[in-house]
């Protein structure tokens, strides 16, 4: 690597690396109660741009990691599931 892209490796890698800082500093407090709708609106984009993408690539380095230590094939995808109190929380509402 040239002293250019080396750089801007390292200037990527810090911002990267502050944001997660942040992210992982900052209190999960709002200023207000949050709506259903809203909580619902935020699961949507979360899941529409994160889960979605990352998912699938983690479980498969996770799959290939387990193979190269354990010599052993596993399927993330039989036991990886999510869930979000929305569901629950929508079941009661609307009595199911």
């Amino acid at each position: 690597m040239n002293g250019h892209y080396q750089a801007l490796h390292l200037k990527i890698k810090f911002k990267a690396l502050k944001l997660c800082k942040l992210i992982l500093l900052t209190d999960d407090v709002r200023s207000h109660q949050v709506s259903i709708s809203e909580e619902i609106e935020n699961v949507i984009k979360n899941t529409t741009y994160s889960l979605w993408n990352a998912v699938p690539l983690l479980a498969e380095d996770l799959e290939n990691a387990f193979y190269n230590y354990y010599k052993k094939k596993i399927n993330l995808h039989e036991f990886l599931n999510f869930h979000t109190w929305i569901i629950d929380r929508y079941s009661f509402f609307v009595g199911a």
